[in-house]
């Protein structure tokens, strides 16, 4: 359940998640803008973002977040335990990272439906971005401690991607 105090959270994290990964899938070719503006309208949005949030959030949320990333974190506090001096922030950084990479990767199969790009290009960039992403992601749990932040900054960064920036998100199966 989202908290009083993790609304500012998700704000700054989903404003600066935008900042970034906005610019680098609009000029790296990854996504086409000018193709979404002709098919943007407000009921889009909104079923988007449900289905991105409620559909995909949530279990790549948990699988990622609580479940990866936990384990990832649990595995190097145990190795700091006996011997190995990391700080807690370090630890919570290199999960995360660790957490993502593999979020990242598990997005390999994506393909696109539309983009120009060549598959190899396509599935690099997805990789790249995915993984950025889910930085944001790992950053919004690691600040809150709760799912449910991460969950709606994975539904807005979707639903970003797809309705406004003309982004594909067609998967494999």
């Amino acid at each position: 359940a989202m908290r009083r105090k993790d609304w500012p959270v998700l704000g700054v994290i989903v404003g600066v998640a935008i900042a970034t990964l906005v610019p680098i899938a609009i000029f790296s070719g990854f996504v086409q803008p000018t193709q979404a503006h002709n098919q943007f309208n407000p009921l889009r949005l909104a079923v988007y973002f449900a289905l991105f949030t409620f559909r995909v959030g949530i279990f790549e949320e948990i699988f990622f977040r609580s479940g990866l990333m936990v384990l990832l974190r649990d595995c190097l506090e145990q190795r700091a335990e006996s011997g190995t001096k990391r700080s807690p922030r370090t630890i919570l950084l290199l999960s995360a990272l660790g957490c993502s990479v593999l979020f990242g990767l598990s997005h390999v199969g994506n393909v696109s439906g539309t983009n120009p790009l060549t598959l190899w290009h396509y599935r690099g960039l997805y990789i790249v971005l995915a993984t950025s992403a889910s930085m944001f992601y790992a950053l919004a749990f690691a600040k809150t401690n709760r799912l449910a932040v991460p969950i709606l900054v994975h539904g807005v960064v979707d639903t970003v991607a797809v309705v406004l920036l003309g982004g594909s998100l067609a998967v494999p199966f």
